[in-house]
């Protein structure tokens, strides 16, 4: 039996949950005996059966005894919203169970221990790299307490984000792209911005992924003054998309979003919205992944904070010429030279249609060790 080619198949499924599982890890699972699939299942939404249970479902017309489990997370051992899938695994009389990565969670984690104590063979490790590529939201949460930032930005091939100021024609990205930043918001938990962003684009901030999320995205919108949203779409679909306005300093405004149904969080005794404070509060909200798309200034001080902690950048091949810092993809980070960059390590290139993805974990130390996670 190709064990990798299961894993392989197991990892595929699992991310058939993105947007769906949250604050629940995205797992897949394959039940495969003398080379030959029985059954398999992914976790398809918070609070359902895992993906270890659905599998064994599937495969509940053949002959389980004496196969072998691939599953891309530790099976849980305790009882939450589901029995433990340890349990129903040396039940089915499973002979051995290959583990991508081991569970994080001091409340599930100890499954490898108990399959072991109950005789069933178990191995380790098996690409335990891309198992936790695909669940760094849930990792990252779990070891910091905060959600996983990334920032995503699209930028033509000299590093305009915009057009001069005054012109209409907006786009940058083609459609592959398009569709592919609308999966991304799929599968966060919220979407944040700053006040500009929402003053000269007047973005609506939705999922447009034509998928359905088991929970609605959060949107988040920081700045100082909340009428900034007079007469946006944002403003004229809060009813419908949860929406935030984070704010500093006086708060004029507040009935005025309580009317139109946008909660206020709002920090009176700070000059700007502290960040730390503001991703814990995220975090509390169980928000486990936050795209940040925008803008400069905004991206600049997350970085300056240290929780940035990956980059999308969408390369359009095209050349505009800057004339405004308004055009700039970041503001001023106060780095003092090229040797105190903030340095971006393990890329991945992923080609979308004529538009290029660059993808990569951000490092706050010269070592490079992406913290602080």
């Amino acid at each position: 039996m190709n064990d990798r080619l299961m894993m392989t198949r197991a990892l595929h499924l699992a991310v058939r949950g993105a947007g769906n599982v949250a604050p629940n890890p995205m797992v897949g699972c394959v039940i495969a005996k003398d080379g030959k699939i029985l059954g398999e299942g992914w976790h398809r939404q918070f609070g359902g059966p895992h993906a270890e249970r659905e599998a064994l479902a599937a495969a509940k017309d053949a002959d389980v005894q004496g196969a072998t489990c691939f599953v891309t997370l530790e099976p849980c051992s305790h009882t939450g919203k589901t029995p433990p899938c340890t349990d129903a695994l040396i039940k089915a009389g499973i002979a051995r169970v290959v583990i991508a990565a081991k569970d994080p969670n001091p409340k599930a984690r100890g499954g490898a221990e108990k399959l072991l104590q109950a005789g069933l063979k178990v191995d380790i490790g098996l690409m335990r790299e891309e198992a936790e590529k695909i669940n760094e939201a849930f990792f990252h949460q779990l070891k910091t307490g905060r959600p996983y930032i990334r920032w995503k930005v699209a930028a033509t091939a000299d590093g305009c984000v915009a057009p001069p100021p005054g012109s209409t024609d907006r786009k940058i990205s083609a459609s592959d792209a398009d569709d592919w930043v609308q999966k991304l918001r799929h599968s966060v938990g919220a979407i944040m911005v700053g006040a500009g962003t929402v003053r000269k684009d007047n973005p609506l901030l939705s999922d447009r992924s034509g998928l359905t999320p088991e929970a609605p995205l959060l949107r988040v919108i920081v700045g100082h003054d909340p009428m900034v949203l007079e007469g946006s779409r944002i403003l004229e679909t809060a009813g419908d998309i949860p929406t935030v306005f984070a704010c500093s300093g006086p708060a004029t405004g507040r009935e005025y979003l309580q009317k139109a149904d946008i909660d206020l969080w709002h920090w009176p005794d700070h000059q700007d919205v502290p960040l730390d404070a503001l991703c814990d509060r995220l975090a509390a909200r169980g928000i486990n992944d936050v795209l940040l798309e925008g803008g400069a200034h905004l991206a600049a001080a997350m970085l300056q904070a240290q929780l940035i902690n990956r980059v999308h950048i969408l390369w359009a091949p095209k050349l505009l010429g800057t004339r405004s810092i308004s055009q700039a993809m970041l503001a001023d980070c106060k780095c003092s030279g090229p040797s105190d960059a903030y340095r971006l390590v393990k890329p991945d290139l992923t080609f979308l249609g004529d538009d290029v993805l660059y993808s990569a974990a951000v490092a706050y130390d010269k070592e490079g060790l992406c913290l602080p996670d």
